[in-house]
């Protein structure tokens, strides 16, 4: 008898420390999948938290910026990935018309956060001006500092404009330009935004149209409908057809309206074409 109680006492501490190993072995094996759990979020997350200057979207194309004195519209931003040539084109309206150019730009790299890169902003109209630089070729994102050059009459304000590669227009042909090779690019942005009034007017022309012939067919029907009512029936459709007329009448004016700012548009693109034209022989 003593024997089997020596060998169950034997037999429960064998299990007592399998059971300790298997303990220890399991913590061990949380400890260091945890280790690695947070070391791979602190690996994918770190470029966030140390580059928060980039944790922001590119800044919106032809949205007004109100700045200090000026009020800044970005047009278009275009880069060459064969050069690294990199060009913002903006449009600066400032109250101060003694200032050449009213304000003052430094531009940084999202993978080089320390050094500034050389940069250049060109005067190419009243209200037009380029950011010209030459990026390194795997660049991914850049942030445009903003200050006033207005020392006077500065507040000493800062914003920034961003630009992520992903958002920005790939031309393989893009080069420094002379201003009236820029000229020629203001042109080309002017041209396109008129084209693409006129592609929102056309939408409403047919909008109008479809309207109009609706109307108009609806009155046909009641019309044709007269023939078969009573005189208080036929009161009740001449009231909606007076009124549809009304409606036919209001949407023609529309129409016209429409129309003479669409022949406006024209017009203007055609004189742009012309300029275009004139600078292109002096290049």
């Amino acid at each position: 008898m003593k024997e089997k109680i020596l060998d169950f006492q034997k037999n429960v501490e064998s299990k007592f420390k399998k059971f300790r190993r298997s303990k220890n072995q399991s913590f061990i094996y949380f400890g260091a999948t945890s280790i690695i759990i947070l070391g791979m979020v602190f690996f994918l997350t770190s470029n966030r938290i140390f580059n928060q200057d980039f944790f922001v979207k590119s800044t919106v194309l032809n949205q007004e910026i109100l700045f200090e004195n000026n009020n800044i519209k970005i047009l278009d931003r275009e880069y060459n990935p064969n050069t690294g040539v990199f060009e913002m084109f903006l449009n600066i309206k400032n109250s101060n018309p003694n200032i050449d150019k009213p304000i003052n730009i430094s531009l940084k790299e999202k993978n080089n956060l320390d050094e500034s890169i050389s940069c250049e902003l060109i005067k190419v109209g009243i209200d037009e001006y380029v950011i010209y630089s030459e990026l390194p070729l795997d660049w991914s994102a850049v942030s445009i500092s903003v200050t006033s050059s207005d020392k006077e009459n500065s507040l000493d304000e800062v914003i920034k404009i961003y630009s992520d590669r992903k958002d920005t227009k790939e031309n393989n042909n893009l080069k420094n330009e002379s201003v009236n090779g820029y000229k020629v690019k203001f042109i080309d942005l002017e041209i396109e935004s008129f084209n693409s009034n006129i592609s929102e007017i056309d939408k409403l022309l047919d909008e109008k149209n479809t309207t109009e012939i609706n109307l108009k067919k609806i009155n046909s029907e009641l019309e044709e409908d007269k023939k078969y009512q009573t005189e208080n029936e036929k009161q009740e459709s001449d009231s909606k057809i007076n009124s549809n007329k009304s409606s036919i009448e209001k949407v023609n004016k529309e129409k016209e309206e429409l129309n003479k700012q669409k022949k406006e548009l024209q017009n203007k693109i055609s004189k742009l074409n012309q300029k275009k034209n004139d600078l292109e022989k002096h290049e």
